[in-house]
């Protein structure tokens, strides 16, 4: 994510968008942060046996 961010800030393509660096780096943090919520490892519990 930041290699992704860090190429397109030095591409210009941020250039006209009228977000600062801090809001960017709160929006790249943020995105990790979900990346990391969606593929984390899961447990894999056991299976219930029906009675």
């Amino acid at each position: 994510v930041r290699e992704l961010i860090e190429k397109r800030l030095r591409d210009g393509q941020f250039d006209e968008c009228g977000l600062n660096l801090r809001e960017i780096s709160e929006i790249r943090e943020s995105l990790i942060k979900s990346l990391i919520g969606i593929y984390h490892g899961r447990v894999k519990y056991p299976e219930q046996r029906t009675a």
